[in-house]
């Protein structure tokens, strides 16, 4: 869809006075018929009007990212990042100002410049002075969270933008600050690869930027739970003949009967279709003596966590938490996910066709 030029840059100026009125400063208003703008080339005004946006995140007001599209050629935009993503299909190109409204638009930016500064960039000039041309974008620019982006190397987009933004959130969070290392990364950017059905993304990338890594282990945990059904449904469609994925049926049971598969033992047969090296070791994070029934092993630890998350109960260890080597648990679980999630949603399609 294309948007109008005029009224994006008119909403980039209402926002920014608005945002340094409510701190204190106020941007002069404008006798009846002038106006602010910022200026930009034909190819510039071409691209504001013609860029549109795909799948977007946005962690918060002052981080975000977004796949867009400009007749045939896609790129990536990030706000608020420190790091430029190391990733082979992208690479970096200039942020004009056409490109850069649609970002701050999209994004639905907050400024980070203080009220005082904004006021004097915004109120500096209108067509009511000599000469005016309109704003630069670069001063507009600076009011707000620093802007990225990357054209999309010819031939990487598959169906959905979203594993290209996987890859970015869990990249920026490996080279700052996050607890997320290098081993967790890889074993993301493995994740991001499968382009399996209704994978969980947008989730994923929520739980990456979150400090807390119980986010990412419930996230993942919530990746295998999707599959408790499989076993069940494969075998009613076996029987009764059925043309339709396992994944079909058990929302039609959903919806019809209220029947979900009991996670308890669920889980324990969901295992049974990941690596065993990937088993040990999350029974090592966890303090679990391995069995002959990794699968059981495994599956017992990690749903026993899940509960100590999701649940509180009075004399629990509230400190479990500290003790625990998240990055080494949730790189392993991710290898479960992907060995899990991608055979449960992948070959079950080619089943039934």
């Amino acid at each position: 869809m294309n948007r109008h030029m005029k009224a994006t840059i008119a909403s980039v100026f209402d926002g920014l006075a608005r945002h340094a009125s409510l701190r204190g400063s106020v941007v002069p208003a404008l006798p009846v018929g002038a106006y602010r703008t910022i200026f930009g080339d034909a190819d510039e005004q071409a691209r504001l009007v013609g860029v549109v946006a795909g799948d977007m995140f946005r962690a918060n007001s002052h981080v975000a990212m977004g796949v867009f599209q400009y007749n045939d050629e896609y790129f990536v935009g990030l706000m608020g990042f420190d790091f430029e993503p190391e990733l082979p299909e992208l690479s970096l190109a200039d942020v004009d100002a056409g490109v850069g409204l649609v970002m701050l638009s999209e994004f639905a930016a907050t400024p980070k410049a203080s009220a005082p500064e904004i006021a004097n960039v915004v109120g500096a000039a209108s067509s009511v002075d000599k000469d005016y041309i309109g704003h630069d974008f670069a001063a507009i620019q600076r009011l707000y969270p620093s802007l990225q982006l990357f054209d999309v190397m010819p031939g990487s987009m598959g169906s959905t933008g979203w594993p290209i933004l996987l890859k970015a959130a869990s990249s920026e969070a490996a080279m700052g600050s996050s607890w997320i290392g290098v081993s967790l990364q890889q074993a993301i950017h493995e994740l991001a690869g499968l382009e399996a059905r209704e994978f969980p993304y947008e989730a994923l990338c929520r739980a990456v930027f979150d400090l807390d890594p119980r986010s990412l282990f419930m996230a993942l945990y919530r990746c295998v739970e999707a599959t408790y059904a499989r076993d069940a449904c494969e075998s009613l469609r076996t029987e009764l003949g059925l043309e339709k994925s396992w994944y079909e049926i058990a929302t039609a049971l959903d919806r019809a009967l209220g029947w979900r598969a009991p996670e308890a033992s669920s889980i324990n047969r969901t295992l049974e279709h990941a690596d065993e090296a990937d088993l040990h070791a999350i029974c090592g994070c966890l303090k679990v003596e391995p069995t002959e029934d990794m699968p059981v092993a495994a599956g017992r630890a990690i749903y026993k966590l899940r509960n100590k998350i999701v649940h509180f109960r009075a004399g629990d260890d509230q400190n479990y938490a500290a003790a625990m080597d998240w990055e080494l648990l949730c790189t392993h679980l991710a290898r479960i996910v992907g060995g899990v999630y991608g055979s449960a949603f992948r070959l079950s399609e080619a089943d039934v066709s």
